[in-house]
């Protein structure tokens, strides 16, 4: 079992030179990452993570939010006629509430990726 505890902050600031280009933004995003894996087999694993974010809009105060996402995620590879797949089986679920209400949403997913082989 590994387990990464992570931290980001970011700042954002736009002018933009032409007013028809877009509007004003000034953002702060604060996210607190907890990511875990656990290896099932060789090429094999299992990755849980929860993600917590405090957003703040210095322009729009109603754009303020608090956010959780939570996601799981089943991961294998392998390789196939030349080439490393690597596929991923998982569920993603997020929330974030805002002032003025809250937002809720649900992501079922499989990829498949492709590359060079060994």
């Amino acid at each position: 079992l590994i387990v990464w505890p992570k931290w980001k902050t970011m700042y954002r600031r736009f002018l933009p030179s032409n007013p028809s280009l877009g509007a004003e933004a000034k953002d702060m995003s604060n996210i607190g990452f907890l990511i875990g894996r656990y290896s099932l087999l060789e090429s094999t694993w299992l990755e849980l993570g929860t993600e917590y974010t405090i957003y703040n809009n210095f322009l729009e105060e109603r754009r303020d939010y608090k956010g959780l996402v939570l996601a799981a995620q089943f991961s294998n590879t392998s390789d196939f006629l030349g080439y490393r797949l690597t596929g991923n089986l998982g569920f993603r679920w997020e929330r974030r509430a805002y002032e003025y209400g809250t937002e809720i949403g649900t992501t079922f997913f499989v990829r498949i990726y492709a590359g060079a082989g060994r």
